[in-house]
């Protein structure tokens, strides 16, 4: 996470360990890593991360023992976590009641200043809330349908009067609502058979392309034109060992992928097309081989 606590540019890192269940962060300031710190223990899922404003990030998890997501911000006067200052080594608990993923996670420059949505422990439906500066929290609202994995929220600088969610069913199958102002459209099924949360980036204004792994351990892609999702899922003819990954920086697409014995990625100057496959070249990342005793594959 990259932002400016005090005005100084600072990039953080955070992990959680398998161990101990403590989530440990690390930052570069002045050219310089600081230790690992602890931050929080009795973590159930790894910590998601929002930026809330220049000076300040909040991260969010599930809770080890009652499984409810649980809150953790920045404080300034302190330069420190709530956590590590005043909690005692906890987040916070709050009372969406238990989840059986990760939240997913938006702050966007908006009315609507923090959006999270997560599955409940029992029955797997997605359920969703917000929070404004001058209410706070809204209630929470049962959307339905029921998922695997963890949910995949978004919404983009060049749009953010609109959230989009992205979910993988117990049917392997993605599945997709927005909300858009004040307005919500339904749960849709928009195929896919895969096997991974999803990635997505917007090159243009109300256009998204969304990449995931497919249950044949191919990478598929599927397109918004801003109207309308294309018919089909797109194979981009490469296998992959994770969840893919995606990100567009300065109007290129940097798409990247595990192997088996190493990271690829491809690169391109995005023109908004609705087909990756003829783009998507993928060459060795140099001097990275990655062990895949840290990703988990499958939903």
């Amino acid at each position: 996470m990259a932002w400016k606590p005090d005005g100084k540019d600072r990039l953080d890192v955070f992990a959680l360990s398998s161990q101990d269940r403590t989530i440990y962060g690390l930052h570069l300031q002045d050219g310089n890593w600081s230790g690992w710190e602890e931050i929080a223990s009795g973590a159930d899922s790894q910590p998601i991360l929002c930026k809330i404003a220049d000076n300040r990030i909040d991260m969010w998890t599930t809770d080890l023992e009652s499984h409810n997501i649980t809150q953790n911000d920045w404080i300034i006067e302190k330069n420190s976590f709530w956590s590590t200052s005043d909690g005692n080594g906890k987040f916070r608990t709050s009372d969406t009641g238990p989840a059986r993923s990760a939240p997913g996670i938006v702050c966007r420059d908006y009315n609507i200043t923090q959006d999270i949505a997560w599955y409940d422990r029992d029955s797997g439906s997605l359920w969703y809330r917000f929070y404004t500066d001058d209410d706070g929290w809204f209630k929470s609202r049962d959307i339905g349908g029921h998922f695997i994995g963890d949910p995949a929220l978004v919404s983009f600088v060049n749009y953010p009067q609109r959230l989009d969610f992205f979910g993988v069913g117990e049917d392997h199958q993605v599945h997709h609502f927005s909300r858009t102002g004040d307005e919500d459209s339904k749960l849709e099924a928009l195929g896919g058979n895969v096997t991974s949360t999803l990635a997505v980036v917007s090159p243009s204004k109300g256009v998204m392309d969304a990449v995931a792994l497919g249950r044949d351990g191919r990478i598929k892609h599927i397109h918004y034109n801003g109207s309308a999702w294309a018919d089909e899922w797109e194979d981009l003819g490469v296998s992959a060992s994770a969840a893919p990954k995606v990100v567009i920086f300065n109007g290129w697409v940097v798409l990247i992928a595990l192997g088996k014995h190493e990271v690829r990625y491809a690169s391109w100057k995005s023109e908004g097309e609705s087909s990756w496959a003829d783009l998507v070249k993928f060459k060795s990342l140099p001097g990275v081989t990655p062990s895949l005793d840290f990703f988990q594959e499958e939903l």
